[in-house]
């Protein structure tokens, strides 16, 4: 195999979601990966702030992280470079913090129990075992270190202050870490090893089981001192004494003396759980593990969006804007049914609500997920129940939802006429909140797409297999028959198709495989799907196309037969509706078939086909990428970022205002709408409304990969590295943390060594107004008193008591123009009045 074959050159966009937090060295963002929608952290380092030490540590921070794989530690992706700032791609841990745990656990007055103590001390213990086997020292276990996935997988994350011990020195002297959680070695200046970080996993238990932190004070110094002294508070909660006495182990002040992280887990507190946590994180981490493919070289794209959700129809003639679906909250995908809307954000969670015209009045309130006794909203509302299920796809049906999580679980509710739910026969007719289909889990099937129709359902699971279930009617299950099927079943085929995709029209189905071909079940009515097939001659040379009798036409399809109109073309999306259908092939030509009666196939006019057609005129030299079909009408998006509709203008279905014209309720060729240029990225039409994800790129850079050494040729830096390691070699083989230990009370470092008392009087100084400064001095007056203030002090303040009557003297003069100032606004008030 040749080496191009092994290396792939590959682009990857990302696009910013939201800022996550900040320390002294850079700040954490959340984005989101276009290739597959997923949301990384990405931790950026401004490297041209730092000295050269600082630079080698957060390098030292990427090699460490590359090192690990485990499950109960935060992932490291990659890292690259762009104008002097490090990126660290890193997992995404949504759940929260333990110290967010603890605190909600303390605001509701509510102890922890010793299973969910147990739990999170054992995935916690077997993360240090991982490191402390691979000779690394994290020096910074705390609770705000903690992360938690949302199913309840612990994540052991910041590395930035981690160490690799020497094997033949395995011991450091530096002070560094997090105050409340130092061991009494690190306190007192002594040398320290591995115990001091099972020193800071005891003061994390101790604090899931009392809900304080094992050391407090009002200062430095008592701070220090209770730690020196181990004075520690007996937890009196109602744990088990063998939990309480690996506390009092753990809080030994002799090193030697505390158990190593393997020792805590071959203890007694674990013995009836061990096998049974050890399972449950295989399996937890099975499903939310992400591979990451380190043969792929790839070019990172950065891409700064605005997302929108826009909606139009059922009386709403122009496209109205959703304000919540923005930045954190950006929609992921959207559906909709007869009368109700659904959007998935980027991060996972789902949202429904009413169409303004036809929603509370039709149907039940129950298609929206919100609960029995919540009603109607015609304001999107988060599905509260399904979070933490980390929700990939939605689909609506007529009066029904489904959702797809991110563990390949099918949720339903709201009407289970003709079983579409697929929930079995022991369910109401109405359900209020999403209820997991039992079948998928209980036949170990993991499913990766779902469709709805009107009242029918299709899902692709992993596996490859097709399953659907709800209304029969037409054969649009694909069973042969016209049965209903209250729970999954299993569609039989003849030959063994590797499906790409499923797609649901209102009563008629199809399954696209990865070879382009198409599949089409269900109701064949204006051939919509495509399956009749015409024997066409000329009577006489001026006669118009001749149908002849031995034409073979269907009007149902009970299984899933072959288009085989397109097996010439390699299709990419399918966009059935209710009537009609759209095709586009991999050149992004876009192909309509199926009812015309009000012109929405895009061909000029409202005369019936009898077979496929592409859509030009105003398409034509158009790629187009996606399309939607809906009652009587036809929208699409084009890669030049055009959005075009046609078909049934009544009710605002096109998103074109033409105000009170009594012209033909049907445009019969494509029409632009909106007033600027939007890259659609999702599409979806039912009934008389519609609903897009449009998208506009504010920004977008080019990121490399870039390793220190390389970085260091790069930079523009001066600074000899030379030098610096010198100055390192003088303060021990730890002085590259030191800066981070001017307070001992701050939680991340910090450059800022302003007194203060000093900070105090900046803050407290008065705002200098621009106008009178404008009034009292002229320009050539600043630049005068500039240059004197220059000569009289070249350089920078030496002292605080020169910094003290620079202060003075500046307070006199701000007095001065304020009162002037005070004075030209009367002036001014004076002068209003008279005129």
């Amino acid at each position: 195999m040749e080496e191009s074959d092994l290396y792939e050159q590959t682009d990857e966009t990302y696009v910013y979601v939201k800022f996550l937090g900040e320390g002294s060295f850079g700040k954490v963002n959340l984005y989101r990966k276009l290739s597959d929608n997923s949301l990384i952290v990405w931790k950026e380092i401004a490297l041209k702030r730092l000295e050269a030490k600082f630079r080698q540590e957060a390098f030292s921070e990427v090699e460490i992280l590359s090192m690990l794989d485990h499950p109960n530690i935060i992932s490291y992706y990659k890292h690259f470079i762009e104008d002097e700032i490090l990126y660290i791609e890193l997992e995404y841990a949504k759940a929260g913090t333990l110290a967010a745990k603890i605190k909600q656990k303390k605001n509701s007055n509510e102890i922890m129990d010793e299973q969910t103590v147990l739990w999170y001390m054992y995935q916690l213990t077997s993360a240090v075992d991982y490191i402390h086997d691979l000779g690394i020292m994290h020096r910074d276990i705390k609770t705000l270190n903690i992360f938690f996935m949302h199913s309840d997988l612990l994540k052991l994350g910041d590395f930035g202050i981690a160490k690799i011990l020497d094997q033949k020195n395995a011991y450091l002297q530096t002070l560094v870490g997090t105050p409340f959680y130092l061991s009494p070695e690190i306190v007192e200046g002594k040398k320290y090893s591995y115990k001091s970080d099972i020193w800071a996993l005891g003061c994390v238990v101790y604090e899931m089981m009392t809900l304080s932190r094992v050391f407090d004070a009002t200062n430095q110094l008592k701070l220090a001192l209770k730690i020196s002294q181990c004075n520690i508070n007996d937890i009196e909660a109602d744990y088990s004494t063998e939990l309480k006495d690996m506390i009092k182990i753990i809080f030994s002040k002799d090193p030697e003396q505390r158990p190593s992280a393997q020792e805590i887990l071959q203890s007694c507190i674990f013995n009836s759980n061990s096998c049974q946590f050890r399972e449950k994180i295989e399996n937890l981490d099975s499903q939310s593990k992400k591979l990451l493919k380190n043969l792929s070289i790839s070019t990172q794209v950065v891409s700064s969006k605005l997302s929108e959700v826009y909606t139009w129809g059922g009386g709403t003639r122009l496209p109205k804007r959703i304000d919540l679906f923005q930045r954190e909250c950006a929609a992921l995908s959207v559906s909709l049914g007869r009368s109700h809307f659904a959007v998935v954000t980027v991060e996972k969670e789902l949202f429904t609500w009413s169409a303004s015209q036809g929603g509370p009045s039709y149907g039940s309130y129950s298609k929206l997920g919100h609960g029995k006794n919540f009603g109607t909203t015609r304001i999107p509302k988060q599905v509260e129940s399904l979070t933490g299920l980390f929700v990939e796809k939605v689909s609506c049906g007529e009066e029904m939802t489904c959702c797809l999580t991110h563990q390949g679980q099918v949720y339903t509710f709201g009407s289970n006429l003709y079983g579409c739910l697929g929930l079995g026969l022991d369910h109401e007719l109405q359900v209020y909140t999403p209820t997991k289909i039992q079948f998928f889990e209980d036949n170990h099937l993991i499913v990766k797409s779902i469709a709805c129709g009107d009242y029918h359902v299709i899902a692709l699971t992993q596996d490859n297999r097709v399953f659907t279930w709800g209304c029969g009617e037409y054969g649009r299950l694909g069973h042969g028959d016209e049965d209903d099927q209250q729970q999954p079943k299993e569609i039989k085929f003849d030959f063994k198709y590797k499906f790409r995709q499923i797609y649901a029209g209102s009563d008629y189905s199809f399954l696209m495989t990865k070879e382009g071909r198409v599949l089409a079940f269900g109701n064949n009515e204006h051939n919509k799907l495509c399956l009749n097939e015409y024997t066409i001659g000329l009577k006489n040379p001026n006669s118009h196309v001749n149908i002849q009798e031995n034409s073979l036409v269907f009007y149902q399809q009970l299984k899933p037969k072959l288009v085989k109109k397109f097996l010439s073309y390699k299709i990419a999306k399918i966009c059935p509706g209710h009537d009609h259908t759209a095709f586009i092939d991999i050149y992004g030509r876009l192909f309509t078939f199926g009812s015309n009666n009000h012109g929405q196939l895009g061909l000029g006019d409202t005369k019936s086909r009898v077979g496929p057609n592409q859509v030009c005129g105003p398409l034509s030299g158009h790629f187009v990428t996606h399309a939607a079909c809906g009652d009587t009408f036809s929208i699409c998006s084009t890669s030049e970022k055009h959005i075009f509709s046609w078909g049934n203008r009544n009710d605002g279905r096109l998103g074109l205002d033409y105000g009170s014209s009594s012209s033909s309720g049907t445009v019969c060729l494509p029409k632009p709408i909106f007033g600027s240029l939007y890259l659609v990225s999702e599409m979806c039409s039912r009934n008389w409304n519609s609903v897009i994800i449009a998208e506009k790129e504010l920004d977008s850079k080019l990121l490399k990969s870039v390793s220190y050494v390389d970085f260091m040729k790069d930079s523009s830096d001066k600074v000899s590295l030379k030098s610096e390691s010198g100055e390192n070699n003088e303060c021990g083989d730890e002085s590259t943390c030191q800066k981070r230990d001017f307070n001992m009370f701050d939680c991340y470092e910090t450059n800022d060594d302003v007194p203060e008392w000093l900070k105090k009087d900046f803050e407290d100084a008065d705002f200098i107004p621009i106008e009178a400064l404008e009034r009292s001095s002229s320009r050539q007056d600043i630049l005068k008193e500039a240059s004197s203030l220059e000569k009289k002090n070249p350089h920078e303040i030496n002292n605080l008591e020169e910094a003290i009557k620079i202060i003075e003297q500046l307070k006199e003069e701000n007095e001065k123009l304020k009162q002037e100032n005070l004075e030209l606004k009367e002036k001014k008030s004076s002068l209003n009045k008279s005129t």
